[in-house]
Protein backbone atom coordinates (compact mmCIF):
# COMPACT_ATOMS: atom_id res chain seq x y z
CA UNK A 1 0.00 0.00 0.00
CA UNK A 2 1.48 3.34 -1.08
CA UNK A 3 1.12 6.04 1.63
CA UNK A 4 3.24 8.67 -0.10
CA UNK A 5 1.28 11.48 -1.71
CA UNK A 6 2.51 14.14 -4.08
CA UNK A 7 2.79 17.45 -2.21
CA UNK A 8 0.74 19.72 -4.48
CA UNK A 9 -2.23 17.35 -4.43
CA UNK A 10 -2.44 17.81 -0.65
CA UNK A 11 -1.19 21.37 -0.13
CA UNK A 12 -2.64 23.24 -3.10
CA UNK A 13 -6.42 22.97 -3.02
CA UNK A 14 -8.34 23.95 -6.13
CA UNK A 15 -9.18 27.64 -6.22
CA UNK A 16 -10.98 29.79 -8.71
CA UNK A 17 -8.49 31.29 -11.19
CA UNK A 18 -7.69 34.93 -10.48
CA UNK A 19 -7.58 37.11 -13.58
CA UNK A 20 -5.10 40.01 -13.58
CA UNK A 21 -6.46 43.22 -12.11
CA UNK A 22 -5.05 46.69 -11.56
CA UNK A 23 -5.60 48.72 -8.38
CA UNK A 24 -4.27 52.21 -9.15
CA UNK A 25 -3.03 54.66 -6.51
CA UNK A 26 -6.00 56.90 -7.29
CA UNK A 27 -8.00 54.52 -5.07
CA UNK A 28 -6.31 56.09 -2.03
CA UNK A 29 -5.02 59.36 -3.46
CA UNK A 30 -8.58 60.58 -4.04
CA UNK A 31 -9.64 59.83 -0.43
CA UNK A 32 -9.94 62.80 1.90
CA UNK A 33 -10.57 60.70 5.04
CA UNK A 34 -8.76 57.97 6.95
CA UNK A 35 -10.19 54.72 5.64
CA UNK A 36 -9.67 51.11 4.61
CA UNK A 37 -10.16 50.48 0.89
CA UNK A 38 -10.87 46.79 0.17
CA UNK A 39 -9.53 45.48 -3.14
CA UNK A 40 -12.64 43.36 -3.51
CA UNK A 41 -13.02 41.32 -6.70
CA UNK A 42 -15.70 38.93 -5.44
CA UNK A 43 -17.89 39.50 -8.53
CA UNK A 44 -15.07 38.39 -10.84
CA UNK A 45 -14.15 35.50 -8.54
CA UNK A 46 -17.79 34.51 -8.02
CA UNK A 47 -17.42 34.29 -4.22
CA UNK A 48 -20.01 35.22 -1.63
CA UNK A 49 -17.40 36.92 0.61
CA UNK A 50 -15.08 39.91 0.05
CA UNK A 51 -11.91 38.64 -1.62
CA UNK A 52 -9.03 39.75 -3.81
CA UNK A 53 -8.10 36.12 -4.42
CA UNK A 54 -10.06 33.06 -3.25
CA UNK A 55 -7.91 32.80 -0.11
CA UNK A 56 -7.20 36.42 0.84
CA UNK A 57 -8.44 39.97 0.98
CA UNK A 58 -6.03 42.81 0.16
CA UNK A 59 -6.68 46.42 1.14
CA UNK A 60 -5.16 49.84 0.91
CA UNK A 61 -5.28 51.86 4.12
CA UNK A 62 -5.06 55.63 4.07
CA UNK A 63 -4.49 57.38 7.40
CA UNK A 64 -4.39 61.14 7.77
CA UNK A 65 -1.92 62.78 10.20
CA UNK A 66 -2.78 62.39 13.90
CA UNK A 67 -5.59 59.92 13.08
CA UNK A 68 -5.87 56.17 13.50
CA UNK A 69 -7.58 53.21 11.87
CA UNK A 70 -8.63 49.93 13.47
CA UNK A 71 -7.91 46.85 11.34
CA UNK A 72 -10.18 44.19 12.72
CA UNK A 73 -11.00 41.05 10.78
CA UNK A 74 -11.75 37.50 11.74
CA UNK A 75 -8.66 36.14 10.00
CA UNK A 76 -5.67 33.87 10.42
CA UNK A 77 -3.13 36.73 10.29
CA UNK A 78 -2.55 40.30 9.13
CA UNK A 79 0.32 41.40 6.88
CA UNK A 80 1.07 45.11 6.53
CA UNK A 81 3.50 46.84 4.17
CA UNK A 82 4.07 50.59 4.64
CA UNK A 83 4.02 52.30 1.24
CA UNK A 84 4.46 55.80 2.68
CA UNK A 85 4.34 57.62 6.00
CA UNK A 86 5.16 56.71 9.57
CA UNK A 87 3.27 55.91 12.72
CA UNK A 88 2.60 53.50 15.54
CA UNK A 89 1.06 50.01 15.44
CA UNK A 90 -0.55 48.65 18.60
CA UNK A 91 -2.34 45.45 19.49
CA UNK A 92 -3.43 44.09 22.83
CA UNK A 93 0.13 42.94 23.60
CA UNK A 94 2.54 44.74 21.27
CA UNK A 95 3.48 48.20 20.05
CA UNK A 96 5.88 49.19 17.24
CA UNK A 97 6.86 52.38 15.43
CA UNK A 98 6.71 51.96 11.67
CA UNK A 99 7.79 53.93 8.62
CA UNK A 100 7.98 53.62 4.85
CA UNK A 101 9.35 50.26 3.72
CA UNK A 102 8.51 48.38 6.93
CA UNK A 103 6.67 45.07 6.82
CA UNK A 104 4.89 43.57 9.82
CA UNK A 105 2.76 40.51 10.48
CA UNK A 106 0.32 40.15 13.37
CA UNK A 107 -1.91 37.33 14.60
CA UNK A 108 -5.44 37.51 13.24
CA UNK A 109 -7.10 37.07 16.60
CA UNK A 110 -6.29 40.65 17.71
CA UNK A 111 -7.43 43.94 16.24
CA UNK A 112 -4.55 46.10 15.02
CA UNK A 113 -4.60 49.86 15.55
CA UNK A 114 -2.53 52.02 13.20
CA UNK A 115 -1.79 55.62 14.17
CA UNK A 116 -0.34 58.07 11.61
CA UNK A 117 2.27 60.57 12.81
CA UNK A 118 2.94 63.59 10.63
CA UNK A 119 1.98 63.06 6.96
CA UNK A 120 -0.55 60.92 5.08
CA UNK A 121 0.27 57.24 5.46
CA UNK A 122 -0.55 54.56 2.89
CA UNK A 123 -0.39 50.92 3.92
CA UNK A 124 -1.03 47.71 2.00
CA UNK A 125 -2.88 45.21 4.24
CA UNK A 126 -3.49 41.55 3.42
CA UNK A 127 -5.46 39.09 5.52
CA UNK A 128 -6.92 35.61 5.07
CA UNK A 129 -10.48 36.03 6.36
CA UNK A 130 -12.09 33.13 8.19
CA UNK A 131 -15.15 33.56 5.98
CA UNK A 132 -13.18 31.69 3.33
CA UNK A 133 -14.32 28.05 3.22
CA UNK A 134 -11.86 25.76 4.99
CA UNK A 135 -10.19 28.46 7.12
CA UNK A 136 -10.09 28.23 10.88
CA UNK A 137 -8.50 30.34 13.58
CA UNK A 138 -5.21 29.41 15.15
CA UNK A 139 -4.67 28.84 18.84
CA UNK A 140 -2.60 31.98 19.29
CA UNK A 141 0.68 30.46 18.11
CA UNK A 142 1.22 33.16 15.48
CA UNK A 143 3.46 35.86 16.89
CA UNK A 144 4.25 39.39 15.75
CA UNK A 145 7.07 39.78 13.24
CA UNK A 146 8.37 43.21 12.41
CA UNK A 147 10.87 43.91 9.62
CA UNK A 148 12.24 47.42 9.54
CA UNK A 149 13.85 48.18 6.22
CA UNK A 150 16.22 50.73 7.78
CA UNK A 151 17.57 48.26 10.39
CA UNK A 152 17.52 45.06 8.36
CA UNK A 153 20.48 43.14 7.05
CA UNK A 154 18.11 41.56 4.52
CA UNK A 155 16.81 43.44 1.54
CA UNK A 156 13.04 43.50 1.60
CA UNK A 157 12.33 42.94 -2.06
CA UNK A 158 8.80 44.34 -1.91
CA UNK A 159 8.95 47.63 -3.73
CA UNK A 160 6.08 49.82 -4.70
CA UNK A 161 6.70 52.09 -7.63
CA UNK A 162 3.52 53.91 -6.53
CA UNK A 163 1.98 53.34 -9.94
CA UNK A 164 -0.02 50.15 -9.55
CA UNK A 165 -0.47 46.80 -7.89
CA UNK A 166 -1.22 43.89 -10.16
CA UNK A 167 -2.80 40.73 -8.77
CA UNK A 168 -1.74 37.61 -10.64
CA UNK A 169 -2.83 34.12 -9.67
CA UNK A 170 -3.31 33.71 -5.94
CA UNK A 171 -0.29 35.84 -5.08
CA UNK A 172 0.64 39.46 -5.57
CA UNK A 173 3.12 40.94 -7.98
CA UNK A 174 4.15 44.51 -7.34
CA UNK A 175 5.38 46.44 -10.32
Amino acid sequence: MNLIHEYTQNANPYMTPVPPDVFPPTLYEDCSISTIIPLDTRLTLNTDYPATAPNLLANFIKILPQESVECSAQCTSHLFYVIQGSGLMTTRNESYDWEEGDLFVCPGNDPVFLFCKDKDSIIYWVCAPLTIPGCSTCNGEIHHDFFQERNSCINISWRFEMTRIIMIGIGSVFS
